[in-house]
């Protein structure tokens, strides 16, 4: 069957921590229920 959609939990960028916008990683929590 799997699994139809996910829930964001969060999303957040390095630049948000590090305040350095010249090279940017985007991070994501995302649930999946079954």
């Amino acid at each position: 069957k799997g699994v139809s959609k996910g829930e964001l939990v969060r999303y957040s960028t390095s630049a948000e921590t590090s305040g350095d916008k010249s090279f940017v990683v985007g991070y994501a929590s995302v649930v999946f229920r079954l």
